[in-house]
């Protein structure tokens, strides 16, 4: 089964629109529950709280990237062939591993390079470059931060998050190993029909799951779901226009219960969140195939080309600079600190200037350095010339 052009263009909105999503969630802005707030829900700081919670704590957007992923990875395979799936992955070490590799090596590179000119310029040995990259060693690689250890399944077992030294790159890390055990997740679909999906989407709310880096329940669930509506021969938007209006309902209410209790920053929210995410999603895919189906819009394939690179980027550690995105974040403030409610409007207006800073400077990779461009996004780089091409 191929994709019709109309839901390859509804992908392609949503991916660049989840980017645009994610680049808020990772300024993390301080938030209370509702539930908790001591100031007016009506004011100037009750109102900025709810758009922090709903743009970086409501977000459905690593969900729904699996979601595609695993869509996508089925494409071309009218039932399991071990050619196809040895030569998908042969692929995806272009794609992805490569991408993964690079961009930490690049980041770790730019901190090695100014520890290296900072002791050649005292004259003093090279025994900091050595001891820096020893305390990296192999974690910066896979598991180099960790973070939300105070985060427990139903059963009360820690289940904390972990990524490499770049830290937006465990959804790339999550994805390779997801990836890697397709066969397993068709085996179970095979034999289990529906059951498997509901057996991962129950390990997904509950949090149930083994505890290995790299090998996320997150990941399972949603490339596993996304497998799972390909390989029976439906689509994306099929499955989103039968299933809109249990989604609306559930969503409304589950959307209401998360922003009185924080997102999913908060224990009770985190209980919340997981039903909030499986039925909003839905809303997502729809919403996107509305937009280019029957209003005929149609995103520039440059800017549907650039996802992956602005992902890759905006929150890069990069040494002096720290990232596009702290950097970008620093100045604004600095300009508008002096207005009334700064915060609130540095948190609209920045998120859009990284994602257009990524944007400039992909524009100019892939005029002027175009093999590195394509080494550095694994071939994800838009012709100039064919604005269909992939």
């Amino acid at each position: 089964m191929s994709i019709s052009s109309s839901e390859s263009k509804a992908i392609g909105l949503l991916r660049f629109s989840l980017i645009i999503l994610i680049v808020f969630g990772h300024m993390r802005p301080n938030t209370v529950s509702i539930q908790a707030a001591d100031f007016p829900l009506l004011s100037g700081h009750g109102i900025s709280n709810v758009i922090a919670i709903v743009l970086s704590y409501l977000r459905i957007t690593n969900q729904a990237y699996f979601l595609i992923s695993g869509y996508l990875f089925w494409q071309g395979m009218e039932g399991w062939d071990w050619n196809v799936f040895t030569r998908k992955i042969k692929t995806r070490s272009k794609t992805l591993l490569l991408p993964y590799v690079l961009w930490i090596v690049f980041s770790i590179g730019t901190f090695v390079a100014l520890m290296l000119y900072q002791d050649i310029k005292a004259g003093a040995s090279f025994s900091n470059i050595l001891e820096y990259l020893h305390g990296i060693g192999i974690k910066g690689f896979w598991n180099y931060h960790v973070w939300g250890l105070d985060k427990v399944d139903w059963l009360g077992n820690p289940t904390p998050n972990t990524a490499p030294f770049v830290l937006t790159l465990w959804f790339v890390r999550d994805l390779m190993v997801v990836t890697l055990f397709a066969p397993l997740l068709y085996w179970l679909f095979k034999k289990t029909k529906v059951w498997g999906i509901l057996l991962l989407m129950f390990c997904y709310i509950s949090k149930i799951w083994p505890q290995i880096d790299g090998f996320t329940i997150e990941a399972f669930s949603f490339f596993g779901l996304g497998l799972y509506i390909s390989m029976n021969g439906k689509t994306l938007v099929g499955v989103a226009e039968q299933l809109k209006i249990p989604a609306i309902i559930v969503s409304f209410f589950s959307f209401f219960a998360c922003l009185y209790f924080g997102g999913n920053v908060t224990p009770i929210g985190r209980f919340i969140f997981p039903v909030f995410v499986i039925s909003c999603i839905w809303i997502y895919i729809k919403f996107a195939e509305y937009i280019t189906k029957q209003k005929g819009f149609e995103l520039a394939p440059f800017l549907a080309k650039s996802t992956f690179f602005i992902y890759l980027l905006h929150a890069c550690p990069i040494a002096r600079i720290g990232s596009i995105m702290s950097k970008t974040n620093t100045i604004i403030y600095s300009v508008v600190h002096h207005f009334s409610a700064p915060w609130l409007l540095y948190y609209r207006i920045s998120p859009f200037i990284i994602v257009a800073i990524c944007l400039l400077i992909y524009y100019i990779m892939q005029r002027w350095t175009p093999k590195l461009c394509s080494l550095l996004t694994g071939s994800r780089m838009p012709k100039v010339e064919q604005s269909n091409s992939k």
